[in-house]
């Protein structure tokens, strides 16, 4: 369900973050007074909170628990008036939500760096955990980017220490086996929420209790490397800024 308002001379009467909590999961806005949110709504334990609030910046982020559901929300305001449509932004960004069930936080980090680049976090400030393929940007991270316009070149800075996925995505076998051990009444119970609907929060509940299921991974030998602070994300964006100038 969805709904869609266009408004002249005012401002939405509503509270978003009630609006969002009662009746939708995804809510995205656009205010031609410069500002940009988008919100998403999750059933309780289906996110790790805890460690989703070390995204949390100044009002460019926002992970928190309602009695019935956990919200994330991403906001910017800019400076003057803006002079385009929010039509289309949500459908484009819409599988964001999906992404962070599966555990996928890029869309968190690149909202820290929003923080970043507003001047909205501490210079000495640490970089939270960096997440995998940064550098790789799916069309709808890349929506998110063009959303709140934000910096490529301190993104791509923040990006040069993402690498590749460090657990492996699980086989078909180890899946089937997974799949095999889960007790016969349970089963019936999922093939159930699956008929009527609940795909998106089923999937991400069985991948989480896989991951359970697995061996805690070796320690690498390898010493990661300290975290960076916004002061330093910045300077590495101007350096980079600069050499592509000077390329151009």
């Amino acid at each position: 369900t969805s709904f869609q308002i266009q408004y002249d001379w005012s401002d939405f009467r509503g509270d978003p973050d009630e609006m969002l909590e009662k009746y939708f999961d995804v809510f995205a806005y656009v205010a031609s007074g410069g500002c940009r949110r988008l919100m998403f709504r999750f059933p309780k334990k289906l996110l790790d909170v805890k460690a989703l609030k070390s995204y949390s910046a100044g009002n460019c982020v926002e992970v928190r628990a309602t009695r019935k559901y956990d919200l994330v929300g991403f906001r910017r305001d800019f400076d003057g008036e803006e002079d385009e449509e929010g039509e289309g932004w949500l459908d484009s960004m819409e599988e964001l939500r999906a992404d962070l069930l599966a555990g996928d936080v890029r869309a968190l980090y690149l909202g820290w760096l929003m923080s970043v680049e507003r001047d909205q976090t501490p210079p000495e400030s640490e970089e939270p955990p960096v997440p995998a393929s940064l550098d790789e940007l799916k069309p709808a991270l890349s929506s998110f980017v063009g959303f709140f316009k934000l910096d490529t070149d301190l993104i791509g800075a923040a990006g040069s220490r993402s690498g590749a996925r460090e657990t492996p995505a699980p086989s078909s076998r180890e899946l089937a086996a997974f799949v095999k051990a889960i007790p016969l009444g349970e089963k019936d119970s999922l093939l159930l929420r699956a008929i009527k609907g609940d795909v998106p929060h089923l999937r991400a509940e069985l991948l989480r209790a896989f991951d359970e299921t697995r061996p805690p991974e070796p320690k690498s030998a390898k010493k990661k490397p300290e975290p960076r602070t916004a002061a330093q994300l910045l300077a590495a964006s101007e350096r980079r800024a600069a050499g592509r100038a000077a390329r151009s």
